[in-house]
């Protein structure tokens, strides 16, 4: 594991007692709308991965739709959380997305909510992400679009982190950024809206 993801891990652990009372507060009512817009995209028979799935909320929300989903994360407290909130589906398991540990072509959809602008190497992780769809199969992304706020709302975004701390790696796209990550990464870009506004947050469909 490199340096970086070393540093990610230790975040993220140190923060896994607290993140749920801070994704609640902070971004209640966003994470509800995700929740709900990534369900839509899953079908019971499908294999589903939900990458930096942090405590298991999205993942146990897909979970209700197919009986074959996995979450995997890199901070093992997180995952220690996730796994305490469910006995068989979804399974939880620790990794690294920018080397997934599954076979070409393993999953029918892929998921990732709010990772890719805390990933060391955003781009190869969709790479990898890209490398275990199955042929045709989607990936769904929604991502903070910090880059398109104005400065005194950034100001506002560093008072937000102060209190978590500032993570390891931290990536301030714009909406555009986001498409061409997808776009340098194979993926053929199906969606990408503006999905929230405060902050902005980008919903982003793509297939292999």
């Amino acid at each position: 594991m490199s340096e970086d993801n070393d540093k990610d891990e230790v975040y993220w652990d140190k923060n896994a007692i607290l993140y749920d009372n801070f994704i609640e507060r902070e971004h209640g009512e966003l994470y509800k709308k995700v929740r709900k817009v990534f369900g839509t995209y899953v079908k019971r028979k499908q294999k589903v991965l939900d990458v930096a799935t942090g405590t298991g909320d999205i993942a146990l929300t897909l979970a209700k739709r197919s009986k074959d989903v996995t979450g995997i994360d890199i901070s093992t407290k997180m995952i220690n959380v996730a796994d305490s909130r469910t006995s068989k589906n979804p399974k939880f398991l620790i990794g690294d997305v920018h080397e997934l540990e599954f076979e070409r072509g393993e999953f029918d959809l892929v998921t990732c909510c709010n990772g890719l602008y805390v990933f060391s190497d955003p781009e190869q992780a969709l790479c990898e992400m890209r490398r275990v769809l199955s042929s045709g199969g989607k990936l769904v992304s929604v991502t903070f679009a910090y880059g398109d706020w104005e400065f005194s709302q950034k100001m506002q975004m560093w008072s937000v982190f102060l209190r978590m701390g500032m993570p390891p790696n931290f990536h301030s796209f714009t909406g555009p950024e986001l498409r061409s990550l997808h776009f340098k990464a194979g993926l053929k870009i199906l969606k990408a809206v503006y999905c929230w506004q405060d902050p902005p947050t980008v919903l982003i469909v793509a297939r292999k």
